[in-house]
C-alpha cells in the first residue's frame, strides 16, 4: 500500500488531522488526497517556476522539481519519475496501520491473523 499514519512524509499529522475523520479513517481514501494535492501542487510550483502558461516551460521546470511535498521528496530523474514511499498496511477497524516500514522494516502494529475457521 501506499499511505498509513507513521510513513514520515512531510505535513503526514496535517492531513491526517484535516481529513482523516471526513473520510472514515487513515485510509486509501487519504492517501488519495494526499498524492492528488502533492501532484497539483507540484504543477501548480512548476507554473509558478516557468512564469508563464507555456507547456514547454511548465514541463521544463517540472522536470527540475527537487522538494518535499506531503506524499514525499519529488524529484525526477533522467526516466522522467520520482519514487515514492512505499509501505505494507493492515486495516484495523477504519484505519491502515503500518505492518512494514518503507526500509523492509517492521512496523509497530503486528499482523493479526483470523481466528481458524473464521469464526
Amino acid at each position: 500500500n501506499w499511505f498509513a499514519e507513521g510513513i514520515g512524509t512531510p505535513a503526514e499529522a496535517d492531513f491526517i488531522a484535516e481529513f482523516a475523520e471526513s473520510l472514515g479513517g487513515v485510509n486509501s481514501d487519504l492517501g488519495c488526497v494526499v498524492y492528488g494535492y502533492t501532484a497539483a501542487k507540484v504543477l501548480l510550483d512548476a507554473m509558478a517556476a516557468a512564469g508563464t502558461a507555456d507547456a514547454a516551460a511548465i514541463n521544463e521546470a517540472i522536470g527540475a522539481t527537487d522538494a518535499d511535498y506531503p506524499a514525499g521528496r519529488v524529484r525526477f530523474d533522467e526516466a522522467h519519475a520520482s519514487a515514492m514511499p512505499a509501505v505494507q498496511t493492515q486495516w484495523v477497524g477504519n484505519d491502515m496501520v503500518l505492518v512494514m516500514n518503507a526500509d523492509g522494516s517492521a512496523g509497530s502494529n503486528a499482523v493479526s491473523s483470523p481466528p481458524a475457521g473464521l469464526q
